[in-house]
């Protein structure tokens, strides 16, 4: 994989130190609280939530963003109407540090299209290897996701690249599976 980065010119860091996973999961929690604290982001990310009995083909269910026992009719208005941004940060907090030996960090030298495309394509070969492997992975860009906290990550990477994705990686217990739309619709 390291080799795939290099031809890519991208950089993929891997942080098993238990600081380094505590640091990241610090600046994931701070995200995850100031993004959900705003209520156009909690209606965006409830719009993409669905129940697990539907058929369409697009959208996820709650099963890999928080733990939660209310049904769908119930877990979207109150994911919409109140901020849980601190009980999901504690959530994320404790799969990144209990549930987590490793977190993979995809950077590049510059900020522009082709640096994310290289990034696209290095994270195919990485989710796919990582899957042949018996492997499970999770994003957990919420701290690229906020310009301030994104400019903190380098120096824990000892890096002065810039970050791309935060990725856990470990062991799972099998997830529900998630409808898709089939390949003929996808490729054009």
């Amino acid at each position: 994989m390291q080799g795939c980065a290099k031809t890519l010119n991208v950089q993929l860091s891997l942080a098993r130190d238990i600081a380094a996973i505590a640091k990241f999961s610090d600046m994931i929690q701070r995200a995850v609280k100031r993004q959900f604290a705003k209520p156009w982001f909690r209606f965006e990310f409830t719009s993409w939530q669905r129940s697990l009995l539907s058929l369409k083909p697009d959208g996820l269910t709650g099963h890999g963003f928080y733990h939660t026992t209310l049904p769908n009719l119930l877990s979207k208005p109150m994911l919409n109407w109140f901020n849980w941004g601190s009980s999901i940060g504690k959530y994320n907090v404790d799969k990144c540090r209990n549930r987590s030996p490793t977190f993979a960090v995809i950077a590049t030298a510059n900020d522009v299209r082709t640096d994310w495309l290289n990034t696209g394509r290095l994270l195919t070969f990485l989710l796919l290897g990582l899957a042949h492997r018996g492997l499970s992975v999770s994003y957990m860009n919420q701290a690229i996701q906020e310009p301030d906290i994104r400019k903190q990550l380098p120096p824990i990477l000892q890096s002065s690249q810039h970050p791309q994705l935060i990725l856990r990686i470990g062991r799972a217990s099998p997830v529900h599976f998630t409808s898709r739309r089939s390949v003929e619709q996808t490729i054009l």
